[in-house]
């Protein structure tokens, strides 16, 4: 078995081991998240190879998360498997050792991955960190009669980008989406449905909405994963959401991420997938030195679904 970083020409190969791993995802979805990552080097990608065959593999995703208005150096972890007949060999949790090696070496502080409590990644000195979630039935004000919600258009990119810059560094765990690459490459792919608030004549705002499981026998609702407006308009999320619904035709009901609008009334639950660690020290008003500190240093975390690696 060699273990090593992923060749060029071993591409397409890497791409038909996925489909075999994730079988419930379109192969489509790995060819997007690779092809259109705006940090993109094959090195990253690490397999355990047999004799031509990929057994298992693990990637590794260049960012800067937000950690007390900081932006730190952190890999996240994506495309984490083996194939059926190589599984509980230990393949898997050698590679994460490499990939902590490797994000070492690139000077990131962080890790970050997104499966829950999964006994492989607590092994390997992950800790859960939960992103708490509430749901609310949308009131029937209207946004003001100066004030436009209309859907969002390429030509926005730049003025989303400003909002984002200004505000996403409050929010523990946020992204800095702080590379041309990202804006040009990344989010237009990816962007699935969003919308942006004008008032007087520019863009002061905007609303993604992003992919939720329903759960069983719960009230329909859509997910709002992300906003971002000027403090004038900030307050108006609720009626914002309402004007996005109609306009999608979604239920009057929506799921945000907590932090967003932290005195909502309404059912709250925790998803508990995003899992972190920390590789090195992190010198923020106290220097973090253990994964329960880096924990504790991103309390009421937020990730936007834009950013899903």
């Amino acid at each position: 078995m060699e273990f090593r970083p992923l060749k060029p020409e071993e591409l397409e190969l890497w791409y038909d081991n996925c489909d075999l791993c994730f079988p419930d995802t379109p192969r489509d979805y790995f060819v997007r998240h690779y092809e259109f990552e705006p940090e993109q080097d094959i090195r990253n990608t690490l397999v355990a190879v047999d004799g031509g065959v990929i057994a298992a593999a693990v990637r590794i995703v260049p960012r800067r998360m937000y950690l007390c208005g900081r932006a730190v150096p952190m890999g996240g972890i994506a495309d984490v498997g083996a194939r059926p007949e190589y599984r509980h060999r230990g393949l898997a949790f050698r590679l994460l050792d490499m990939a902590d090696d490797r994000m070492k070496a690139l000077g990131m502080k962080v890790s970050m991955l997104f499966s829950g409590a999964d006994e492989l990644y607590l092994k390997a000195g992950f800790q859960s960190a939960p992103l708490a979630r509430v749901a609310f039935d949308l009131p029937a004000a209207e946004l003001p009669d100066d004030i436009c919600l209309r859907p969002y258009r390429p030509g926005d990119l730049d003025a989303m980008r400003g909002l984002y810059d200004l505000y996403a560094s409050s929010f523990p765990c946020a992204i800095a989406r702080d590379t041309l690459a990202y804006w040009q490459e990344w989010a237009p792919n990816m962007m699935k449905t969003a919308f942006v608030l004008e008032a007087d004549g520019r863009v002061q705002g905007y609303v993604m909405i992003g992919d939720m499981k329903q759960k069983e026998g719960a009230k329909p609702a859509f997910y709002a994963s992300e906003w971002m407006a000027a403090p004038a308009l900030a307050k108006l999320l609720p009626e914002a959401l309402r004007a996005a619904a109609q306009l999608a035709g979604l239920p009057l009901r929506a799921k945000i991420p907590r932090p967003l609008w932290p005195d909502a009334q309404g059912e709250e639950d925790l998803d508990v997938h995003m899992m972190l660690k920390l590789l090195s020290p992190v010198a923020l008003e106290k220097t973090l030195t253990t994964t329960e500190a880096l924990i504790a240093a991103a309390c009421d975390p937020v990730f936007f679904s834009l950013d899903a690696f």
